[in-house]
């Protein structure tokens, strides 16, 4: 083995093996993650000047931020193209992994031409409003009056390279097929079968709002990406009814992502990427145990403190569970602690990274029903720590009832020794106090707190700790834009789902349903728990936000529900979908970090699962819990 590690790599035979095509698509691959990495970083370096130029100089600025959003359009168009390339998109993958090798090819063959479809159609409508802002010469609403048809090029600019990406990946995928003899399999014949069903619905006088929901699961359950599904089964419905132009897809797009309040997204991704990959979880592990180490499952209770320290810092909840996982499952096990438990314990701990602030998930329900993002992070703090809380007093109990996690007679509680630890972990105790203090205080907006938490993450990891030089940072940014790629492409195309949710009236034939059965608001709060809940089981959480909210918000006042107890109960729904098979991410993600069967995570999770859902109903009928610390407007 050590001969493999340290035997030099073969050059290849001649000064290059490849073909020119093919060193023309390794040059544009790396090309393509220095340009959207560095495109986030541009963003961030403008939204700290803004940050500086308001509170030191007291000179605000407008044309920072605006410009800063459009940095991070143009990075989320470089990203997709990139998440082509590694087909790392967000699917509902329930039937497609099912499928043989073969028939995956096909289906992604199939989903390919109908993305590449819709990708055409962006393209032309972001030329025809390039051109027709260069013509009407509109300018930007900032100081620096830019003309509107530069930032209008990401369109057609960002759809070509999508384009091409597309053309390279049915490339590969026909090179795949076209040695299997994939025009005999059945399933070729089924697609288009299927796709010609689905073209003569739209052309008959079936209902806009069935047609959309049948379009939209077809797609979404044969494993499309859901930024294609969303984006081509409004796309099918916009066009064969003709509720839209076809050069007015592109601009809707482009304003569904164009929005100031989205870009603390990517800020909190790559803080939290920081503080995680940056070496500070193991401080905060060792000073919870340092203070519980006499308490029976003291070692499980300080991964749940630092848990929650780390919730207050990231916003990714997967990273948060990987992260802890690699670091405290092995000293747990060491302790005597069943692996079974501590999966169980660290997948569900995870999950509460998306409630307690700061939260994307938030961030995106804040953005989609136009309620304060700073409101409903008030509103997620003390449902977080009460579920967590009541998860360490599970943790002991579970400890006690099966004779684990004992305190070790060789490790004294020593103050000298707390002292020691807190102050190797200060600078990670010190950042959620940081977001949190000023955003709670109103010294910060939320975006302006995620630039902060940036720049201060960058120079504990890069000076303090010295742990993370440019080449750690570079891939965090490019693992930070993969997320946020992710996260966008999904709100651009559902900017389309919404548009038809408006048109139809959705909300309003919901509300005449509510009143036909007279439901009361505590009937119509468990009904929706019930969906959204078996919604879990096969779409993501923002996908679930952006479907439901447009249609839902507008009821909630009717029925007097408090738009911000419903984004904190969407969010808690949303914590057991990460626990829920068939697409559970933290069951995937422990049972990876753990190389453990699906079943055995499955089987330490569920106790902590019932907990939450114990919490969840709880929470869902005592407002009190989310709103007590919000100021009546």
């Amino acid at each position: 083995m050590a001969e493999i590690e340290t035997a030099e790599p073969k050059p290849p035979a001649g000064p290059d093996a490849r073909g020119p095509l093919q060193r023309i698509i390794a040059v544009w691959d790396t090309a393509e993650n220095w340009i959207s990495g560095s495109l986030l970083a541009f963003a961030l370096v403008l939204s700290m000047y803004s940050v500086v130029a308001r509170y030191v100089f007291h000179w605000p600025l407008d044309w920072s931020d605006e410009t800063a959003v459009w940095a991070i359009v143009w990075c989320t168009f470089f990203g997709i193209s990139a998440l082509i390339k590694t087909d790392e998109h967000v699917r509902v993958d329930v039937l497609i992994t099912r499928f043989s090798e073969k028939r995956q090819n096909i289906l992604n063959f199939y989903h390919t031409i109908v993305g590449l479809a819709f990708i055409v159609v962006t393209i032309w409508g972001g030329y025809t409003a390039v051109q027709k802002a260069y013509a009407t010469g509109v300018v930007s609403e900032s100081a620096l009056r830019i003309p509107m048809w530069i930032p209008f090029l990401i369109m057609p600019g960002g759809g070509i390279l999508i384009g091409i990406r597309m053309i390279e990946r049915l490339a590969m995928l026909w090179g795949k097929l076209s040695g299997e003899k994939a025009w005999k399999d059945p399933l070729l014949y089924g697609l288009i079968i299927l796709s010609v069903v689905l073209m003569w619905m739209l052309t008959t006088n079936i209902d806009i709002t069935l047609a959309l929901l049948v379009m939209l699961m077809v797609t979404l359950f044969l494993g499309m990406p859901v930024g294609f599904a969303m984006g081509v089964a409004s796309l099918a419905v916009l066009l064969s009814f003709n509720m839209m132009k076809l050069n007015a897809i592109a601009p809707k797009l482009f304003w569904g992502i164009n929005r100031f309040t989205l870009i603390a997204i990517p800020y909190f991704i790559f803080a939290g990427n920081l503080m995680m990959k940056g070496g500070l979880a193991r401080p905060l592990l060792e000073l919870g145990y340092a203070m519980l180490k006499r308490l029976h499952g003291g070692l499980a209770i300080a991964v749940m403190f630092a848990a929650v320290i780390f919730s207050a810092i990231s916003g990714v909840s997967a990273a948060l569970a990987a992260t802890l996982g690699l670091i405290a499952i092995p000293w747990m096990m060491e302790k005597g602690y069943p692996k079974t438990f501590c999966m169980g314990l660290i997948g569900a701990g995870g999950t509460l990274d998306i409630l307690i602030p700061p939260s994307t998930i938030l961030i995106i329900y804040g953005a989609v029903a136009g309620e304060s993002i700073s409101d409903l992070y008030i509103a997620g703090f003390l449902p977080g720590i009460l579920l967590a809380l009541a998860m360490c007093v599970q943790v002991y109990y579970l400890c006690r009832r099966h004779g684990f996690g004992a305190p070790d007679p060789a490790d004294k509680f020593s103050w000298p020794d707390v002292a020691d630890k807190f102050k190797k972990a200060i600078w990670a105790l010190l950042m959620p106090l940081l977001i949190m203090g000023g955003i709670y205080t109103g010294i910060f907006t939320v975006t302006e707190a995620a630039v902060v938490a940036v720049f201060y993450a960058v120079f504990v990891c890069c000076t303090l700790y010295r742990n993370t030089g440019i080449k750690e940072l570079t891939m965090m940014l490019k693992d930070s834009v993969v997320l946020t790629s992710m996260i966008y492409f999904i709100i651009m195309t559902a900017t389309l789902f919404g548009f038809l949710v408006t048109v139809e009236q959705l909300s309003n034939r919901l509300l005449e349903f509510i009143m036909t059965y007279n439901l009361k608001p505590w009937m119509f709060l468990a009904m929706m728990n019930i969906a959204i809940f078996i919604m879990g089981s096969f779409l993501a959480p923002a996908t679930k936000i952006l479907i439901v909210v447009p249609i839902v918000y507008p009821v909630l006042k009717q029925l007097g529900i408090s738009g911000i107890h419903f984004g904190i109960l969407m969010t808690i729904n949303m914590e057991l979908a990460f626990l829920m098979p068939p697409i559970g991410m933290h069951l995937f993600v422990m049972s990876v970090v753990c190389k453990e069967p699906l079943e055995q995570v499955i089987k330490g999770v569920v106790p902590f699962f019932l907990l939450l859902l114990v919490g969840m109903f709880v929470i869902t009928y005592i407002p009190w819990i989310s709103l007590v610390f919000l100021t009546p407007h």
